[in-house]
């Protein structure tokens, strides 16, 4: 018999739904005179998510957000007291017809060689990632003295 939903089970999303997709954020960047204010739109991610990493003159911003899969496998025995757990669904009914809000991955890498790296601020609130990068300071000329002889 069929449904309604069949002609949906052989669409080029379906063909592409485990596909791994890398995003970039959309960013905006402010020259704020002393330092750089940087705000990537990172929506729908938690904090414990995003990663921020230096290596050398570059910063990366990673994230990656995956939703679990209903749990159609054998269930986990919890090693301390051996009894059975499952993973915890948020409750929903219905099964997903499509579901594309499962996994979510971004990276972008800037290059901050003109940065103070040991003073960078970093803030996410309402999936917005802030990073505040302060400018490097010039360097001072060094004045020395020379005694005369």
């Amino acid at each position: 018999m069929m449904t309604i939903f069949q002609p949906f089970a052989n669409t080029l999303w379906n063909s592409l739904k485990d596909t791994e997709i890398t995003k970039v954020p959309k960013t905006d960047l402010r020259d704020t005179g002393d330092s750089y204010v940087l705000e990537a739109d990172m929506p729908g991610f938690r904090k414990e998510e995003i990663k921020l990493s230096l290596e050398g003159d570059v910063l990366t911003i990673a994230a990656e957000h995956t939703t679990e899969k209903q749990n159609e496998e054998a269930p986990e025995k919890d090693g301390e007291s051996g009894e059975t757990k499952t993973a915890e669904q948020p409750e929903s009914k219905g099964t997903y017809l499509q579901r594309e809000r499962s996994f979510c991955k971004y990276l972008q890498r800037l290059d901050i060689s003109n940065v103070d790296v040991e003073h960078i601020d970093a803030a996410y609130e309402n999936g917005v990632l802030t990073l505040t990068l302060p400018k490097k300071q010039p360097a001072k000329p060094e004045v020395k003295q020379i005694e005369i002889q």
